[in-house]
């Protein structure tokens, strides 16, 4: 049997880059084909299974998250995304941004909850 080319490889690599992405403007689920959660990219079930089998692989391989957060602050490096973090931070500019983000809206979100919107 002969072997694949890379060629023919990087062919199917961008045809299913190109599926998902279809799959993702369309509201299908990206594993099964099923109707997807709106603003996610997988199905009720799917998206079951997914935090299923991150469950397992987190208790399997309990010190793993600590050992690349240790590895990447040590490298000076983004702890999220692996780039070049800020200096005398763990995180670099991007990253940082979003998470500035987030609390702003967490923050919004406990106001209103508390009816001090």
């Amino acid at each position: 049997m002969a072997a694949v080319s890379e060629e023919a490889l990087e062919r199917q690599r961008a045809h299913r880059r190109e599926l998902y992405y279809w799959y993702k403007e369309h509201g299908i689920c990206t594993r099964c084909q099923g109707e997807a959660i709106p603003g996610k990219t997988l199905c009720p079930d799917c998206m079951k299974k997914r935090r299923q089998q991150a469950a397992r692989w987190r208790k399997n391989h309990p010190d793993a998250h600590k050992a690349r957060y240790d590895r990447l602050k040590a490298e000076g490096k983004c702890v999220q995304c692996a780039g070049p973090a800020k200096p005398g931070v763990t995180l670099c500019k991007k990253c940082m941004d979003k998470l500035v983000e987030r609390q702003q809206v967490r923050r919004i979100r406990k106001r209103v909850r508390e009816g001090r919107a």
